[in-house]
């Protein structure tokens, strides 16, 4: 089993060995998730990943640290039935996940993602054209008021 957790937490008292404080880099982090055939984890990200790489798992719920976002990210891809709570019924840690229907969620969560980033980065462009354009014709028509002032003061006074 991969945990990710140090063997030992750091609690204002001198360590002899810091090895046994430090978390796993977030590479052997990550690549625990993608070899992995079943997570159960406590965390929101460990649910995020979990699904990102088609992992069976279970979400042990804490009131204390938040449920909301547990909630919104499992209601989104129906798996709401993964959340672990003091609720419960008995669980079956054997149920399948139908990863067909979850990741064509995903892939449409994708492509709604993309087009929005795409539409406001061209939107952005526009507006950052605009004002250089803008920019460009107060300042021609600053130099004309200069221009104008210097002719008429070297005319007219």
């Amino acid at each position: 089993p991969f945990t990710a957790m140090p063997k030992h937490r750091i609690n204002g008292k001198t360590v002899k060995q810091i090895e046994n404080c430090v978390y796993p880099p977030v590479t052997r982090w990550l690549r625990a998730f993608m070899d992995a055939e079943f997570v159960i984890c406590d965390s929101f990200h460990g649910a995020v990943f979990s699904i990102i790489f088609n992992k069976p798992f279970w979400v042990i719920g804490n009131k204390e640290r938040g449920l909301a976002r547990f909630e919104s990210l499992l209601s989104l891809y129906g798996l709401q039935e993964r959340l672990i709570n003091s609720d419960c019924m008995p669980i079956d840690f054997k149920a399948p996940i139908d990863w067909s229907h979850v990741n064509a969620i995903k892939k449409e969560w994708q492509e709604k993602s993309m087009n929005f980033f795409n539409f406001n980065r061209n939107t952005t462009h526009i507006i950052f054209n605009s004002i250089f354009i803008i920019k460009l014709f107060c300042y021609k028509i600053i130099t004309r008021i200069l221009i104008s002032n210097i002719i008429y003061n070297h005319f007219f006074n």
